[in-house]
């Protein structure tokens, strides 16, 4: 495939989900950020309020082993830049997000978790001092062993998922549609607690035309 051929299929973006950067963090270390000076973590509701703003979020129940759909969208074109899990209950979860994109088939991508209360993505994780602590900001997140997983035990700050705006103007790849998205995800066990917006999840989207 020539490199213009390329460009005009949508430069940078792609429509296979694993090709976006997999990981997991505890809920209370991963958010997304509402200013230049606040911060909100997905163990509160405030996180999800911002991730709202910025996509859906879906607030019910899982069953364990159960799909639910989190987004389905049929008009219109647009990128998604990530999608968040619920909590996972023990560190032997799994939790499995699927994408379908333009009526194509849907594509599955497994996160396992680690530590007491992880919480599974897809996404760009970039710490929050990025703008504001020079030597943090060209550190990534360290990788797990299988060098596949993003996880803690990295920068000395905590993680922001980007939002579809943000990696449009870094030139961040992203699943991009042209009609149609569907979003779905399952854990390996029920989750329907709500005092630590536990059973929470959602997707980082956006469309354009």
């Amino acid at each position: 495939m020539s490199i213009i051929t390329q460009f005009f299929q949508g430069g940078v973006h792609f429509t296979d989900p694993r090709w976006l950067p997999k990981g997991y963090f505890e809920s209370s270390d991963l958010g997304m950020s509402n200013g230049a000076a606040s911060f909100d973590f997905f163990s509160t509701a405030n996180g999800w309020t911002y991730l709202s703003s910025l996509g859906t979020a879906v607030d019910t129940d899982y069953a364990a082993d159960t799909w639910k759909t989190l987004l389905s969208v049929s008009t219109q074109a647009g990128y998604m830049s990530g999608v968040v899990g619920p909590t996972m209950a023990t560190a032997t979860d799994t939790t499995t997000f699927g994408v379908a994109v333009d009526g194509g088939a849907e594509i599955t991508v497994a996160v396992v978790g680690a530590g007491t209360v992880p919480r599974c993505f897809l996404g760009f994780p970039i710490p929050r001092t990025l703008y504001t602590t020079a030597d943090e900001s060209g550190q990534g997140f360290f990788l797990a062993s299988d060098k596949s997983r993003i996880g803690p035990g990295t920068v000395s700050t905590d993680p922001i998922l980007m939002p579809v705006q943000r990696g449009l103007l870094q030139g961040v790849g992203m699943i991009r549609f042209t009609n149609s998205l569907v979003v779905r995800c399952k854990t390996t066990q029920a989750q329907t607690a709500t005092a630590a917006q536990e059973r929470q999840s959602g997707v980082i989207w956006q469309r354009m035309y």
